[in-house]
């Protein structure tokens, strides 16, 4: 290959003349590489004028201090090239130390940039599969709490509560036997082997799950809304009304209790770093926010929201502390999401469930990617209840529109409606057909009511402006633009129609002076003038029977039932009840319905004459799952309507967050 190579009397051997010869030489086929290699690798070269050679004895040394070859690349071109030299070769060329400083930093760097990219890179939640584990379609509430062997909930069997238990596989549910009355499941702890219990008057217990045996653990007044152990097993995070506090069970010495303005709900304890969460709900905007709290913090720490949704509740950690799953709601429909990332600002959310369903209650499995939680249809049902309350004889009203606040028109041949859970006002036939939106977008209606004559429908309404009131509203029964008559003043309340269509009535929403000054007021529609009809101060949620002979109103303190004799004008106390609520008179003013609810959360109906007679109770409500945005009226055949949730089960979620595929 290297023939036509000159010898050279120099001590360094052959010569190589050319860019050409020391390409080849070297392996390389374009000499353009090999000017780079002396500029940039320290190839040794030697000019004469405008010509340049080489030694082949320093292109080997060169090319043995700076490349490992291939076996065979390289062969030596004749003996003498082979021949060892006893010529001192020239020195190594040694690489800058700034150079290999530098390509440290950029190799730094690009590891660097890998690992931020891996850190950032987006994620998404995966739900894996979604096993139903409950199937029995009685009404369950509270918390969810599971063991490594079995899951504990509260249901309500006869119309009583009891502490239910599956398999954490999923199966049939078995009732503990206890020796008190319970109300409700408000959680557990794996480290003492136990659950927590509201019992009836309020009263807290713990019952150990192996031994079967029962304590009671006294708490400071006020403070049972919600508990949970914190991981030690030592202490009890309780909340109140609006209050928070700590305790150490059967120890004098607890914490005070921090106050909130809002209603305040525990949700638990990081495992790993022990800081608590609990939220804050503000019951008059509807929304709520974090806050946490670990030793040592003068004050608990307000959070952001985790989610887009304006009600955040229910939440729990998993057992490594590193997620928090809660439950989001927003216009009545509720999802889970979970939360990584550190409690100060840096958590990232992501939704795990966006189906029909209604979610809530979340709580994590002990050492598995895997959640428990309620599911049931977030659109409800409304139905006829017989006095039998048997659920196979459930009667569905207006099947397949989710609607509530129902009234129909004196001659029964249309019906005004809620839409739920958007809260807009509709028309339609008694079979559904035919509907007919009454309201504009971005207006939130409530309480539909049909004039006597049947050409106009009277409701509550309040627009999407901000710091807008609830007005009563008037609208033509096909459809039109709305009348608003009275466009001042304080909140108005539901109205109702006068036998002549002439007046509404209505009652004070917020009262100036103090909601138990409220009084019911009568808008003439012709002069649009108001008046305040005399009776007992704080009352409110007028009805007036269908003859127009009396008007029903509850107390300010929705505990006391009051009727008025129009024709007498005067007012008697008709019923009184822990809780009083859903006034409504049947087509032939006979009675009056009402909801009660009594302090052990039970619920029913009642009906008493205008008479004020003994109240009578119609339906017992303790077997149904009612929603929370609950209603009660009367059908034409004079049965009660009720708006159902269909019955929730319980479901396993198993979960995993990985990183989004481009």
């Amino acid at each position: 290959m290297f023939d036509d190579l000159k010898e050279s009397p120099s001590p360094r051997g052959v010569r190589l003349d050319g860019w050409k010869d020391i390409a080849k030489y070297l392996g390389s086929p374009d000499p353009r590489t090999v000017q780079r290699w002396e500029k940039k690798r320290g190839l040794r070269v030697f000019r004469e004028g405008d010509k340049v050679f080489a030694y082949a004895a320093d292109l080997d040394q060169w090319r043995a201090g700076r490349v490992v070859a291939p076996a065979g690349s390289f062969q030596p071109v004749s003996a003498a090239m082979a021949e060892p030299t006893t010529t001192a070769l020239a020195p190594p060329i040694e690489r800058p130390t700034s150079v290999i400083r530098w390509k440290g930093l950029v190799a730094a760097a690009a590891l660097l940039c890998c690992v931020l990219a891996w850190h950032f890179w987006p994620r998404e939640l995966q739900l894996l599969s979604c096993r139903q584990l409950t199937r029995d379609g009685r009404r369950k509430y509270g918390v969810l709490f599971a063991d490594r062997l079995r899951i504990y909930f509260t249901e309500v069997v006869g119309g009583r509560p009891v502490i239910a238990s599956v398999p954490i596989a999923g199966g049939d549910a078995s009732f503990l036997q206890l020796p008190f009355d319970p109300i409700e499941l408000l959680g557990g702890s794996l480290n003492r082997d136990s659950l927590l219990m509201l019992g009836k008057d309020r009263r807290l217990f713990e019952w150990q799950i192996t031994s079967r045996k029962a304590r009671e653990i006294p708490v400071p007044a006020g403070l049972l809304g919600s508990a949970v152990w914190d991981p030690s097993g030592r202490r009890i995070a309780l909340s109140g009304n609006d209050s928070l506090a700590v305790i150490e069970p059967w120890t004098p010495a607890n914490s005070r209790p921090l106050q909130y303005p809002g209603q305040v709900f525990v949700s638990g304890w990081d495992p790993q770093s022990g800081r608590l969460r609990f939220e804050v709900l503000d019951t008059k905007a509807g929304t709520s926010q974090w806050h946490d709290w670990t030793d040592g913090d003068p004050a608990p720490h307000p959070m952001a929201h985790l989610s887009p949704n304006p009600t955040e509740r229910n939440g729990a950690w998993t057992g490594d502390g590193r997620f928090f799953i809660f439950e989001a709601e927003s216009a009545g429909h509720s999802e889970l999401w979970v939360a990584d990332g550190d409690a100060r600002g840096q958590s990232r959310s992501y939704p795990l469930t966006i189906d029909a369903r209604a979610w809530r209650n979340p709580r994590a499995l002990p050492d598995a990617n895997t959640m428990l939680a309620f599911a049931g249809e977030s659109q409800g049902r409304l139905v006829r209840l017989p006095p039998a309350h048997a659920v196979a004889e459930l009667k569905p009203v207006l099947p397949g529109v989710p609607a509530y606040e129902l009234d129909y028109s004196r001659d029964q041949t249309l019906v005004a409606y809620t839409r739920f859970p958007d809260h807009s006002i509709w028309r339609c036939q008694p079979d559904g057909s035919a509907p007919r939106l009454l309201t504009p977008p971005q207006m939130i209606a409530h309480q539909p009511h049909w004039s006597p004559d049947g050409t106009r429908i009277a409701f509550m309404g309040k627009k999407a402006e901000k710091n807008s009131h609830w007005r009563i509203y008037v609208v033509p029964s096909p459809g039109g633009d709305l009348y608003e008559p009275l466009p001042q003043g304080e909140d108005q309340g539901v109205p109702t129609w006068s036998p002549d269509g002439r007046y509404l009535y209505f009652g004070d929403l917020r009262a100036m002076a103090g909601f138990n000054r409220a009084s019911i007021h009568e808008l003439d529609l012709e002069t649009r003038t108001l008046s305040t009809v005399a009776g007992p101060l704080g009352l409110w949620s007028p009805r007036m029977s269908p003859d127009g002979k009396h008007l029903a109103a509850v107390s300010h303190d929705n505990k006391s039932l009051y009727v008025r004799d129009n024709t007498r004008r005067t007012w008697r106390k008709c019923a009184s009840m822990d809780i009083l609520e859903e006034v409504a008179w049947p087509p032939d003013s006979a009675w009056i319905q009402f909801a009660s609810t009594r302090q052990n959360g039970a619920r029913a109906l009642f009906r008493v004459s205008p008479n004020c007679e003994q109240p009578r109770q119609v339906v017992d409500l303790s077997d149904y799952a009612l929603l929370g945005d609950a209603w009660f009226g009367i059908a034409p055949d004079r049965s009660p309507m009720v708006l159902l949730r269909i019955p929730e089960e319980i479901y396993a979620l198993d979960w995993n967050l990985r990183r989004q595929l481009p």
